[in-house]
């Protein structure tokens, strides 16, 4: 039920039908989560996460925002490792002696039967080589850089994202923007999302991952805060696409929730016909999110994908530009006029770039200086463009 409601949500839904990087990012997180999950169980090694972490950077740095609760995650199961092993021998040395053994909380097992985290300085060498490895894909940009990348300092930038963040980053006075865009954030974009049973399940299923799994309850309350945070004060046109990962995590917190309210519904007459189950009622009332979601958002999915954006990108290249061009257009435009020169092989001599009105003007006149033709999808009077 959670991963349905997560994949009826609507951002997440729009994302996952569009050539865009969200997707593939919110995978790389999903599967840095299991990995970790796998590594604190004592079933993997640390690397695959390393790995992970090195991919996602390399493919969006919105991954760096779980990164302190994937530390704190690690620093809590290494102790709570410790903890259960030196409570295992404990019940060890009691059994022998013929006296009852306690049972570590969070799992029903004897203490000391799960297998500790596996962290020795060979397995931190062979993660941080899989971080670095994943980040070998930068190595993507020099090889293959387009016209406008013509410089080691702007292939920092492109890395860093220093342009975007310095535009639209708010850190002067964030107590002063933080709250008015934080409601705005709250009732456009994240109660929106699960709708209020779905955020009602995730406020129950908080409660419950901080009573049984203080390693888990850190990983995930951390990464969807640090997440809100930068969106609070990322004022970009299309912030909700950066909410996506907290999506993620609210959705996990969802399944949380619902084991808490399953471990708490009686099981009455219901058991004996579906053995397993404590409640079909309860199950079926937990698919019914998904489905609400499904109906409430599935026209709007279906009005979001037409073919409209590659008509008119292609109307736009089509015309008779001159040779190597310089396009000024807006951002929604750019994407879809790049797959054209990239993968199909039109009109590869014109440049495209975003209209970014810092800096429209002097792009402009650099191009006109050097004697090329320029275009705006519109006129832009502020700039005498």
């Amino acid at each position: 039920a959670a991963a349905l409601a997560l994949g009826m949500s609507p951002t997440f839904w729009s994302q996952a039908t569009v050539a865009e990087v969200y997707a593939l990012a919110l995978l790389l997180l999903a599967l840095l989560l299991l990995a970790l999950l796998r590594w604190r169980d004592g079933c993997w090694r640390l690397w695959p996460a390393g790995l992970l972490l090195g991919l996602g950077l390399a493919h969006h740095r919105t991954i760096i925002l779980v990164i302190p609760g994937a530390m704190l995650f690690g620093l809590i199961a290494l102790w709570t490792g410790q903890a259960r092993d030196a409570a295992g021998q404990a019940a060890a040395a009691q059994s022998q002696r013929g006296m009852p053994t306690r049972r570590w909380p969070g799992g029903g097992r004897h203490a000391g039967t799960q297998p500790a985290p596996i962290l020795s300085i060979g397995d931190a060498a062979l993660a941080l080589l899989g971080l670095l490895a994943g980040c070998l894909l930068y190595l993507y940009l020099p090889l293959r850089a387009p016209a406008w990348l013509d410089s080691w300092g702007t292939l920092a930038r492109v890395i860093m994202g220093s342009d975007a963040l310095s535009v639209w980053l708010n850190v002067a006075e964030p107590w002063r923007v933080a709250a008015e865009h934080l409601r705005e954030l709250a009732g456009r974009y994240l109660w929106p999302q699960l709708l209020p049973a779905g955020a009602l399940l995730a406020l129950l299923g908080l409660a419950r991952v901080w009573r049984r799994d203080l390693a888990l309850a850190a990983l995930l309350t951390s990464g969807y805060l640090l997440t809100l945070a930068f969106c609070v004060l990322f004022f970009v046109q299309d912030v909700e696409v950066f909410l996506i990962s907290a999506h993620v995590l609210a959705a996990l917190l969802l399944g949380e929730g619902a084991m808490a309210l399953a471990e708490s519904w009686p099981a009455g007459r219901a058991q004996a016909s579906w053995p397993g189950l404590r409640s079909p009622r309860l199950a079926l009332l937990a698919l019914a999110l998904p489905a609400l979601l499904l109906w409430q958002n599935l026209p709007a999915i279906r009005a979001a994908n037409t073919i409209a954006p590659e008509l008119a990108a292609r109307a736009l290249i089509g015309q008779k530009l001159p040779h190597g061009a310089l396009l000024i257009v807006d951002w929604d435009a750019v994407e879809s006029l790049r797959y054209l020169q990239a993968i199909e092989g039109l009109r590869p001599d014109l440049e495209v770039r975003p209209l970014n009105e810092s800096v429209a003007r002097r792009d402009a006149d650099a191009a006109l200086a050097a004697g090329r033709a320029v275009y705006l999808l519109h006129a832009l009077p502020s700039l005498g463009l």
